[in-house]
């Protein structure tokens, strides 16, 4: 396992891992999404370099939207998006957030699962990709390090 950082980032440094993982492709300017001037970002750093993100975007007072959450494809499997909830959620709760919900790719559910997220409503497809709504309650008494 690497040695790992989790850390609030700027908006500007989800961009490149956005752009490797979601949308390789597109401009930088073309990887924001509505909200994120006013969203929470995190960054996972393997070995010193940014290795995933993840974007907390406030939808009420209580709930988080998770979006734009990625690991880069060889970093994926050591943990790293893991660490990353565990963090943010920590960090999360005390500022009043108890719900989470986030749209996962199919292929991600487990994965999600395994914070005490469940597929809500009937798989949608968006941007030729399989998704199902998860939703949540932050779990609590997760470890902050990182």
């Amino acid at each position: 396992m690497p040695d790992m950082r989790i850390a609030r980032i700027a908006l500007t440094d989800c961009l490149p891992i956005r752009r490797a993982v979601l949308w390789p492709g597109r401009t930088a300017e073309e990887c924001l999404v509505p909200g994120d001037a006013d969203a929470l970002h995190y960054g996972a750093f393997a070995d010193g370099v940014l290795a995933g993100c993840g974007s907390f975007f406030p939808v009420d007072d209580r709930t988080v939207r998770l979006r734009k959450c990625a690991v880069l494809p060889e970093c994926q499997g050591q943990g790293i998006g893991s660490a990353l909830l565990r963090r943010a959620f920590a960090d999360l709760r005390p500022l009043g957030f108890t719900g989470i919900t986030l749209d996962a790719r199919l292929t991600a559910v487990a994965f999600y699962r395994r914070f005490g997220l469940a597929p809500r409503g009937a798989p949608f497809v968006k941007s030729g990709l399989r998704y199902v709504v998860m939703e949540g309650t932050l779990p609590e008494g997760i470890d902050r390090a990182g």
